[in-house]
């Protein structure tokens, strides 16, 4: 379905609707099991340290392929991760996933070293 992305948007801590799949040095990627794939707000929601969200997705498979290309877009905006926060955030991601690293995540975390 795609990514949605929203660079920042404030979001109201309804912790009680959302479950944590990744945490990696306060960024979070969390998934609210009420949401259906096919609705209108997406299940997977990607937020930054300060409780912003950044990015939402149907899958967490989707998220983690997206992870490489949205921390550069995002970077044009605002620094989306440090170096080596994107590396370990990156990676915890895909290993949540269960998903393979692709090539574009590869050549991303070696680019920040």
């Amino acid at each position: 379905m795609g990514i949605r992305r929203l660079y920042g948007t404030g979001t109201v801590d309804a912790g009680v609707f959302w479950d944590e799949c990744v945490s990696e040095k306060g960024w979070r990627i969390q998934h609210n099991k009420t949401l259906e794939v096919t609705g209108m707000l997406k299940p997977y929601r990607l937020l930054d340290p300060k409780g912003n969200l950044w990015a939402s997705s149907d899958t967490l498979s989707e998220m983690a392929n997206a992870l490489p290309e949205l921390a550069a877009s995002f970077s044009e905006k605002e620094p989306l991760f440090g170096s080596e926060e994107a590396k370990c955030f990156v990676k915890a991601v895909f290993i949540a996933a269960g998903t393979a690293l692709t090539d574009a995540a590869i050549d991303y975390i070696k680019s920040k070293k």
